[in-house]
C-alpha cells in the first residue's frame, strides 16, 4: 500500500479565475465490514485498497499551509473525535483573507497559526517554487527556452513521475511570466482519461505522469523531462531567439543573482585555491524572489514605452483599449526581430493590454517598475542593475511575507503513517456538527470591512526614442530634400531633376522619409497649392513611392498612413490631356465633330462618361499612381490605421479646448514616425480624467457619449471604405480584369482538339478552388476581389471596435 500523498492541481472556471486544489490522498481498505487494526502490525491486512482524497480548495496558492491543514484534520479524523469537524468548520468562517487586511489567525486543534492575503492580488506567491524549478530544469539555456516558447504561443508538457514536482514546475512557469497572465490552457495535472487532449491545436501548459505512455514524437509540443532536467524541441518547431541586448541583460542578471548556485552549489568557489569561510548561501525562499526579480526587470525593459502607443477606441459601454503595435515596433527598433514580432501578435500580450490597459485603475510592482527603468541612463552599470533587482526581491518577499512561517509537523512518530500495511479506515464528516460549529463562530466573529484599493492614473513612460543625429551626411540630405521640393513647387523642374537622385537615395532614412511627409503637408497652405502641373505631378509621385518601397508592409513608421492623407489632396489636372484624345479621335474618325452616339458605341463605356465631364475640368489625385505596394493589401494596416484615426476623434472629443489646426502627424523636427502619439495632453490622460469622473456621471450622461463615440466610429467606418477603394480600385479599367494565361491556353487545347461543351462545362475552375472545395465565380476580376475584401476587412474592424452598426447604418455601409 502507497503512504499518504500530498500533491496540488488547479482548476480554471470558464471567466479564468483559477482555484488551486490541494489534496490529501490515503488508501484504505475495501469492504465495510472489515474491522479496523490496532497499530501493531497484522498479517491478516486486505489486499485491496482504494484512494480516498480530502481536499482544500481556496483562490490563494497557500500549498504549505494547506499540506499543514490537511495533515492535522487527517491525524483528528484518524482519532475518532469531533476535531475534525470544528478545523473545517474554522477554516469555512473563521478564515477571511482579503488584500491588504491584517493576518487572520485562527486554530486547528491544539496549534494556533496565522495567515496573510497578498498585498497584491496580481502578483504570483511562489514561495521557493521557482528557485527548485531552476534548479529542476539544471541550466539557464533550458528556462529561457520555456520562455521563448510560452512567449511564442508554443505548447509545453511537463513530464514526471511525482505529482507535487508536475503542479509545482507549471506553477513555477506560469509565475515566471508576471505582469502577463497565462490566457490558454492550463492543467498541471492532466488525467490519463483526457490524455487526447494533448493533440489540441490550441496552446497549453499540461503536466502528465511518466507511467502514462504516450508517443511524444507526434506531438507538436515542447517536451520538458522534470526526472531529469532535459528539454525536447521537436523538428517541427524553430523558436525564434531573444534579442541580443535583452539576452545579455537577463543572463547577465540572473548570475549576479548567482543563480547558478541554485543549480551547481559550490560552482563559484570551484576553483579557488584556499577554502576561506563563504557566507551563508541566501534561503531557497530569498533565491526564488531574485531570480523572479530578474525576469519581472526583463520584461520591464522589454516593454519600455508601451503605453505611449495604448490608443482608445471606446470609453463608454464598454471600454476598449487596443495596442499600437506598428508604431511600437517602428520606435523600440524591432522591426527585425521575430521573437518580438511574435509575441505582440500572441493572446498572451493581447490579454495584457486588455487587462492592463485601462489608464485608471489599481496599479502593482510592475506599473512603477516600467515608469522607474525609463528614467534611469539607457546603460545602467552592473552594480545599479543589481541594486534595482535586489529592490524588486524585496518587494516580492515583501508581497507574501508571513509573520509566521508554513512548517509542516512531521509524524513521524505516529506509527500509523509509518506502517505500510495499515488498514485503518477514515470515517466520514459529520455534516450536522459542521455546520453547528459554522453557525456558533459566526455569531461571535465580528464583521470587518475590507479596505477598498483605490485606482489611479496609470504614469506614462516618457518615450524612449534613439534619434539619428542630425549632423553631417544627415543634415545634409534633409537640406538638398528640402531645397528639391522648393524647385518642383517653385516650377525649376530642371533642378529639381540634377538633385532628384540624390533625394531617393536619402529615402533609405527615416527622418528623410518623414521630414518628406511634413514638407508635402506644409506646402498645402494656401490649398490651391496641391493643384500641380503634369510635371510637378510627376516628380512628386516619383518620391512617394520612392518612400514607400522603403516601408514595410506593417508602416512602423507611418509614411503609408500620411500618404493616405496627402495623396487625396495632391493631384493635377488632366483635361487638357483629354482634349488631345477627342481631336486624334476626331482626326481618326475623318470627321468634325465627335457625337455623343459614337461614344456610346464604345467598347470603354467609362470613356463616355470622363468626356461628359470635361467641361468642369478632371483632376487625377496622387493615390491613383501608387497603388502598387504592399501595404495596401495588409489588412493589419488598415486597421491601425482605423484605429489611430478613432483614437484621434475621441481626444478632439474630450479635449477641453478644440485645436484649430488638426495635422493628422507631428510637424516637429527630428522625428521618426507621423503616428504623432506623444502629443500633449495624450489621449490617455483624457481618458484617464474620464474615467476618473465617470462615477458622478447620470445614465442619460453616459448614453449621450456612448452615443457620440457611435457616431466617430461610423463616419471613420465610412471614410476608410471610401480610402480602400482609392488605394486598390485602379484608374486603368483595363487592369480591373487579369489575364488568366491558364484559362487561355485550356481553351486553346480545346478549340485545337475540337471538342463540343455546352456552356456550362465552358467555364474553367483552377485545381486550388477544386481542392479547397470552393468555387469563387469570376477569380480574376479585380474589381469583384476588392469589394469582397472590403466587406471582409469592414465587419472585422467594427467586431472590434465592440461598433455594433444599426440596421440603417448597416445598409449604408453595405
Amino acid at each position: 500500500m502507497r503512504p499518504v500523498r500530498f500533491f496540488a492541481n488547479t482548476l480554471t472556471d470558464i471567466m479564468g479565475a483559477r482555484q488551486y486544489a490541494c489534496c490529501l490522498q490515503v488508501y484504505e481498505p475495501c469492504g465495510g465490514d472489515i474491522e479496523e487494526l490496532d497499530d501493531a502490525r497484522s498479517d491478516e491486512t486486505p489486499s485491496l485498497f482504494k484512494p480516498k482524497v480530502i481536499v482544500i480548495l481556496s483562490r490563494f496558492p497557500f500549498f504549505d499551509l494547506f499540506r499543514n491543514c490537511l495533515n492535522r484534520i487527517l491525524l483528528a479524523l484518524l482519532e475518532a473525535e469531533d476535531k475534525a469537524e470544528s478545523m473545517v468548520a474554522t477554516l469555512l468562517s473563521q478564515v477571511f483573507l482579503t488584500p491588504g487586511m491584517p493576518a487572520a489567525s485562527f486554530c486547528l486543534g491544539t496549534d494556533r497559526l496565522s495567515v496573510r492575503a497578498p498585498k497584491s492580488s496580481t502578483i504570483p506567491v511562489t514561495s521557493d517554487k521557482v528557485a527548485r524549478f531552476l534548479q529542476q530544469l539544471g541550466t539557464i539555456h533550458n528556462i529561457l527556452t520555456l520562455l521563448c516558447a510560452v512567449m511564442t504561443d508554443h505548447k509545453i508538457l511537463f513530464r514526471s513521475s511525482s505529482l507535487s514536482l508536475l503542479a509545482d514546475s507549471c506553477y513555477a512557469l506560469r509565475s515566471l511570466l508576471y505582469p502577463f497572465d497565462y490566457p490558454h490552457t492550463y492543467v498541471p495535472v492532466l488525467p490519463e482519461l483526457l490524455i487526447e487532449y494533448l493533440e489540441s491545436p490550441t496552446p497549453y501548459i499540461m503536466g502528465v505522469l511518466n507511467s502514462v505512455r504516450i508517443r511524444y514524437t507526434d506531438l507538436d509540443a515542447v517536451v520538458v523531462d522534470l526526472d531529469i532536467g532535459a528539454v525536447y524541441m521537436p523538428p517541427s518547431i524553430a523558436l525564434p531567439a531573444i534579442p541580443p541586448p535583452f539576452y545579455q541583460q537577463l543572463t547577465s542578471s540572473l548570475q549576479m543573482v548567482h543563480a547558478f548556485q541554485v543549480m551547481f552549489p559550490g560552482l563559484g568557489t570551484a576553483d579557488d585555491a584556499w577554502k576561506v569561510g563563504q557566507p551563508p548561501f541566501p534561503a531557497y525562499e530569498v533565491q526564488d524572489k531574485r531570480i523572479r526579480a530578474c525576469f519581472v526587470r526583463f520584461f520591464a525593459d522589454l516593454l519600455i514605452g508601451y503605453r505611449c502607443c495604448l490608443e482608445v477606441i471606446r470609453l463608454y459601454t464598454p471600454p476598449l483599449i487596443v495596442f499600437h503595435k506598428s508604431a511600437f515596433l517602428g520606435l523600440r527598433k524591432f522591426s527585425s526581430c521575430p521573437l518580438i514580432r511574435a509575441f505582440l501578435d500572441s493572446l498572451l500580450f493581447q490579454s495584457f493590454i486588455s487587462e492592463r490597459g485601462l489608464p485608471f485603475r489599481v496599479c502593482d510592482l510592475f506599473d512603477e517598475l516600467v515608469a522607474l527603468i525609463s528614467e534611469q541612463p539607457s546603460c545602467p552599470s552592473r552594480a545599479s542593475c543589481m541594486e534595482n533587482i535586489l529592490e524588486i526581491a524585496e518587494k516580492l518577499f515583501e508581497n507574501e511575507r508571513q509573520e509566521t512561517p508554513f512548517s509542516v509537523t512531521p509524524f513521524v512518530t505516529q506509527q500509523r503513517f509509518t506502517v505500510s500495511s495499515s488498514s485503518t479506515k477514515l470515517r466520514p464528516f459529520n455534516e450536522a456538527v459542521v455546520s453547528q460549529e459554522i453557525d456558533r463562530i459566526l455569531k461571535t466573529v465580528s464583521n470587518k470591512v475590507a479596505p477598498v484599493l483605490c485606482a489611479r492614473r496609470v504614469q506614462t513612460t516618457p518615450w524612449i526614442i534613439s534619434n539619428e543625429e542630425r549632423l553631417g551626411a544627415v543634415s545634409r540630405r534633409l537640406q538638398v530634400l528640402g531645397n528639391c521640393l522648393h524647385y518642383i513647387f517653385d516650377f525649376k523642374l530642371s533642378d529639381a531633376r540634377k538633385i532628384m537622385c540624390a533625394v531617393e537615395l536619402s529615402m533609405r532614412s527615416v527622418n528623410a522619409r518623414v521630414a518628406f511627409c511634413q514638407l508635402l503637408w506644409k506646402n498645402l497652405f494656401p490649398v490651391s497649392r496641391a493643384t500641380l502641373l503634369p510635371q510637378q505631378f510627376e516628380l512628386i509621385v516619383r518620391l512617394m513611392n520612392c518612400a514607400l518601397n522603403q516601408e514595410s508592409r506593417e508602416d512602423e513608421h507611418g509614411i503609408a498612413y500620411a500618404m493616405l492623407y496627402l495623396s487625396n489632396i495632391y493631384c493635377r489636372v488632366i483635361a487638357s490631356l483629354l482634349v488631345k484624345i477627342m481631336k486624334f479621335l476626331v482626326l481618326s474618325c475623318g470627321a468634325q465633330r465627335i457625337e455623343v452616339s459614337l461614344l456610346r458605341d464604345l467598347q470603354d463605356v467609362e470613356l463616355h462618361c470622363i468626356f461628359q465631364r470635361l467641361t468642369a475640368g478632371v483632376h487625377q489625385f496622387a493615390y491613383t499612381c501608387i497603388q502598387e505596394h504592399a501595404v495596401w493589401n495588409n489588412q493589419q494596416f488598415w486597421e491601425a490605421a482605423f484605429f489611430h484615426d478613432v483614437h484621434r476623434q475621441i481626444r478632439r472629443l474630450y479635449l477641453p479646448s478644440r485645436e484649430e489646426f488638426d495635422c493628422p502627424f507631428p510637424l516637429k523636427e527630428n522625428v521618426t514616425d507621423t503616428w504623432n502619439l506623444m502629443e500633449k495632453p495624450s489621449g490617455m490622460d483624457l481618458v484617464s480624467d474620464q474615467l476618473a469622473a465617470v462615477a458622478h456621471l447620470n445614465d442619460e450622461e453616459v448614453k449621450r457619449r456612448a452615443a457620440e463615440e457611435n457616431s466617430i466610429v461610423y463616419g471613420q467606418a465610412k471614410h476608410y471604405i471610401n480610402l480602400m477603394v482609392y488605394m486598390r480600385i485602379p484608374l486603368d479599367v483595363s487592369k480591373l480584369r487579369h489575364v488568366n494565361v491558364r484559362e487561355l491556353e485550356k481553351r486553346s487545347d480545346r478549340s485545337s482538339r475540337r471538342r463540343e461543351f455546352d456552356e456550362e462545362t465552358e467555364v474553367s475552375v483552377s485545381e486550388s478552388e477544386v481542392e479547397s472545395g470552393f468555387v469563387e465565380p469570376d477569380s480574376t476580376d479585380l474589381g469583384n476581389s476588392t469589394v469582397r475584401w472590403i466587406s471582409r476587412c469592414v465587419p472585422y474592424i467594427s467586431y472590434d471596435s465592440f461598433f455594433f452598426f444599426t440596421g440603417v447604418e448597416e445598409k449604408r455601409l453595405e
